[in-house]
């Protein structure tokens, strides 16, 4: 369940409130979002994924080049590339 509060939105999964940072789509069917924890979700065009990140830090933006393809940027310079869909 999401909830925004007019400047974040955040997620409640089993009661744990996780905020979430960035958003990135293209085309309509796939987007990704970032968030506390290492947070990444991606949306196929019918349900969100969690996608393992391999960190715990927060994740705060990311941007992309193509529908698989997304830079994402975490707090202490973490940064993590999704390589492009084969």
């Amino acid at each position: 369940m999401g909830h925004y509060d007019g400047q974040t939105i955040s997620m409640t999964n089993s009661g744990v409130l996780t905020r979430l940072a960035g958003i990135w789509g293209k085309p309509r069917d796939n987007a990704w979002i970032v968030g506390d924890g290492g947070l990444i979700l991606h949306w196929d065009g019918s349900a969100w994924i969690a996608s393992p990140s391999g960190t715990t830090r927060n994740l705060v933006a990311l941007t992309g080049t193509s529908a698989g393809e997304v830079w994402v940027v975490g707090a202490g310079g973490a940064v993590l590339h999704r390589p492009p869909v084969q």
